[in-house]
């Protein structure tokens, strides 16, 4: 029935070649920096997170080659790392 209404759609991907470049964030990035590199980056998202504004400067950090839109920006930010808990 979904598929008659055009709601659900099939991908396909044909490939010749896959190159794996890093299995997940955890295992590439945080394995390959150095201690000093690891506190630095732990100070600055502590500094983000206990700023004056922690979601207006994350926000303002999504397209910064965009002005303006600041409430839409707000907006995809908080879709982005919302949620809700379902019952």
């Amino acid at each position: 029935r979904a598929m008659k209404a055009g709601l659900v759609s099939t991908t396909f991907l044909n490939a010749t070649n896959i190159i794996v470049h890093k299995k997940s964030f955890d295992e590439s990035l945080l394995d390959q920096m150095s201690e000093q590199e690891s506190a630095k980056l732990n100070a600055d998202i502590l500094e983000v997170a206990t700023g004056e504004d922690p979601i207006g400067t994350l926000s303002a950090s999504i397209a910064p080659e965009i002005f303006g839109h600041d409430d839409i920006k707000r907006s995809l930010l908080l879709q982005l790392v919302g949620g809700c808990t379902r019952k």
